[in-house]
């Protein structure tokens, strides 16, 4: 799809936020949380050799400290960088690892995203049948995750206490 640059931008000042109110009220928990987040919201930006730098600092201390089920589609935003900085050989080994890892993805919409991103890297990286391989199971994940949504509210509206 397409990024609406703005609404980029307000992530990209809230997690600066996020940070600010961390340091000032010293929390040192997920210490990788916000540069990943950041990274993400670069990437968005196509600000790709910033990002390069944040996801290579702090992707393996995000691993560590819990955010290995997300690692799909880590791997696949740093494919993609990689791709715009013309890194292809780094591009290629970080796209087979995303790849690799989609089994470990338990959201649809995770899943749909990272297909959707090696979409775009494959066919970057000139390689057509791997790009439509991808591009038919983010059809897929997003058809399940479009699915599950009305279920999902129904549920959380009854748990609140809200009509549905």
């Amino acid at each position: 799809g397409t990024t609406d640059r703005e609404r980029v931008r307000e992530v990209l000042l809230g997690v600066e936020s996020t940070d600010h109110f961390d340091r000032m009220i010293g929390t040192a928990s997920l210490l990788s949380f916000v540069p990943i987040l950041r990274a993400q919201a670069l990437t968005l930006l196509d600000r790709h050799a910033d990002a390069l730098e944040l996801f290579d600092a702090h992707l393996e201390t995000a691993l560590s400290q819990g955010m290995a089920r997300m690692q799909c589609g880590m791997l696949a935003e740093v494919a993609w960088c990689r791709v715009n900085v013309g890194d292809e050989v780094g591009a290629r080994r970080d796209a087979l690892a995303a790849r690799d890892r989609i089994a470990d993805c338990r959201q649809a919409d995770e899943s749909a995203a990272t297909h959707g991103r090696l979409v775009q890297v494959f066919q970057a990286l000139g390689d057509g049948p791997a790009a439509e391989h991808h591009r038919a199971r983010a059809v897929i994940d997003w058809q399940v995750h479009t699915d599950r949504q009305p279920r999902l509210i129904t549920l959380l509206s009854s748990t609140a206490g809200i009509a549905g």
